[in-house]
């Protein structure tokens, strides 16, 4: 986004927000035909938003729920896929990534107070004798610590917003996103675990489901849960036999942890292509969850887009934007 684009977002959401607190601005949130998942991650009570801009407060979870629920359609993702919902009324379904402990914790009491169905992707790395998500060990790690960091033969300093960045600014978590997973495991290697595993002011931004907590949410009413990887690789950036063993690994953990077969994947940072659709369907994976449509497939029944919920803008001007479909 440029400059320009963003001070344009900048003054129109304080127009919104103006519009809003004097009661008007109603005809931004008419409802209207059309279906919209919307992806969250982590829930905790007071969000410590220099970690990261994924997660929500409760507060804000229950305000988005309640609204949602009062003024539009609320389905399962299988009604989504199945097409059960009312063609002439907006439908809203809700979906969490990464498979947090605190979903269990903080996000499941709310759902269960609104009576909303969600579906929670899960990644999986305790199928490979791990419980860390190298993302997670970034942000936490970006925070706590100071020192540079040298990984694949390059140095990272803290930039004025606290992100670890190259000599040109660009993020180490830039890298990551690009880069194959021994770069990763450098990367998690290079941040000291023991610097926030133990200090429990951390435990809600890294946890992620075991075994039990997973069985115990798996087995609430209206709860779905499918598959996210192992380690939250972009599997579009390794090869496919490698990706395909991600794939696997993690849904044969989660599916004998709650004895139920799936049917649903998130690829991870939405990275896919048509190779993985094609062979992920072959797995049994038929609900194939994207964050954008990226080689013109709108068409295909088996992949839907989501609307990623960012916790900075209040209620009423994050459902104007989620009707209608985009931040900008």
């Amino acid at each position: 986004m440029t400059l320009g684009q963003k001070l344009y977002q900048k003054s129109r959401y304080a127009i919104m927000r103006a519009a809003f607190a004097a009661g008007a601005g109603h005809h931004w949130l008419r409802d209207r035909p059309g279906v919209r998942i919307l992806l969250y991650h982590g829930v905790v009570p007071a969000p410590v938003r220099r970690i990261n801009a994924r997660f929500v407060s409760t507060e804000q979870l229950d305000a988005h729920l309640g609204y949602a629920r009062k003024h539009f359609q609320v389905v399962s993702l299988d009604q989504v896929y199945a097409g059960d919902y009312d063609p002439q009324r907006f439908a809203v379904a809700v979906t969490f990534d990464d498979g947090y402990r605190n979903n269990l914790i903080h996000a499941l009491p709310v759902l269960q107070k609104h009576e909303i169905p969600a579906t929670i992707f899960v990644t999986a790395p305790r199928a490979l004798g791990q419980d860390l998500l190298w993302a997670d060990a970034l942000d936490i790690g970006s925070v706590v610590l100071q020192k540079p960091l040298h990984i694949g033969g390059t140095e990272f300093r803290k930039n004025r917003k606290g992100e670890y960045v190259d000599v040109n600014g660009v993020r180490l978590k830039s890298h990551c996103k690009r880069m194959g997973p021994s770069f990763l495991r450098e990367t998690v290697g290079a941040l000291p675990a023991a610097a926030f595993r133990d200090d429990p002011q951390w435990r809600d931004y890294w946890q992620l489901l075991d075994a039990t907590a997973l069985q115990k949410l798996a087995s609430a009413p209206g709860i779905t849960i499918g598959g996210h990887g192992t380690l939250h690789y972009s599997l579009d950036k390794i090869p496919l036999a490698e990706a395909m063993a991600e794939v696997e690994a993690g849904r044969r953990w989660i599916e004998n942890t709650i004895g139920k077969p799936l049917h649903s994947f998130a690829f991870p940072d939405g990275a896919y292509n048509p190779e993985l659709v094609e062979t992920l369907t072959t797995m049994g994976l038929t609900q194939l969850l994207l964050s954008e449509f990226r080689y013109g497939d709108h068409a295909d029944a088996r992949l839907r887009e989501r609307f990623t919920v960012h916790p900075f803008l209040p209620t009423k001007v994050l459902m104007s934007e989620m009707l209608k479909g985009h931040y900008f």
